[in-house]
């Protein structure tokens, strides 16, 4: 089973997402500081972070280039609400290590359990 790690400082949308992540079958743990995602990555193995670009203490991009340089095989994908500053960090997140995509909040119907599916494929070079 996937384990997925979503961070975002909004508590209310990072319990919806960790619910739906769970009622698709997934491993999914929730934090809102990029301190703590930091430190249980160093200490548990992470298939997928889902990522909020604007966070209280930081942006997405530079947690991104911790999670990286920590387990360089995790896939780190970016959510953002602001597509003005999705565009003006699209780049350092690449460079980062991050996907070359987003995900816009709100999110769609299943966009977060689709998001999953297709990574957990394209790691294991298969569907699932």
């Amino acid at each position: 089973m996937a384990k997925i790690l979503v961070v975002d400082d909004e508590n209310i949308i990072l319990k919806a997402y960790v619910r739906e992540l769970r009622e698709a079958g997934y491993d999914a743990v929730g934090i809102q500081g990029p301190e703590e995602a930091v430190t249980l990555i160093k200490k548990e193995s992470v298939d997928i972070v889902l990522l909020d670009l604007v966070l209280a203490e930081t942006t997405g991009v530079l947690v991104c280039r911790l999670i990286k340089e920590i387990s360089p095989d995790v896939h780190v994908v970016l959510m953002s609400g602001f597509p003005e500053e999705t565009e003006k960090y699209q780049m350092d997140f690449i460079a980062a290590g991050g996907l070359d995509f987003w995900l816009r909040k709100p999110l769609l119907n299943n966009e977060l359990v689709e998001v999953v599916k297709k990574l957990r494929s394209k790691k294991k070079g298969g569907p699932k």
